[in-house]
């Protein structure tokens, strides 16, 4: 080999007195130890204990446990951002509820005549 082809600067090949020295980190600071990602913070958080009070006095479940019951409750209740959610999730987990049988609908259909419309029940 020739003396420039070890010297050529460029793309991956940096000058040699920018390169990083062997034996010495690139980031030297790093991550500071002890200190957690996202992940692990989330799971700490939602795995903490409350007392909820329910039919049989008060109970301690965790706040995943109590944001997942709320979640449940308003959809319940007929919200249709925590029904579309629950949906989700229990599409998401696989537990069953979404290869249950389908609700049973009453539909009424209306039908002009005249200009006028005429309620007729069909159920």
């Amino acid at each position: 080999m020739y003396d420039d082809e070890v010297h050529q600067v460029g793309y991956g090949r940096p000058p040699k007195n920018r390169r990083f020295r062997e034996g010495v980190s690139g980031n030297p600071r790093g991550r500071p130890k002890g200190s957690k990602n996202l992940a692990t913070t989330f799971r700490k958080i939602t795995q903490e204990k409350v007392q909820v009070n329910g039919p049989q006095g008060p109970r301690m479940i965790t706040k995943l446990e109590a944001g997942i019951t709320q979640l449940a409750n308003r959809a319940a209740k007929g919200d249709t951002k925590a029904i579309r959610e629950l949906i989700h999730w229990a599409r998401v987990f696989g537990d069953g509820a979404a290869n249950a049988s389908p609700p049973v609908l009453n539909v009424h259909f209306v039908k002009a005549l005249n200009g006028k419309p005429i309620k007729e029940d069909l159920g």
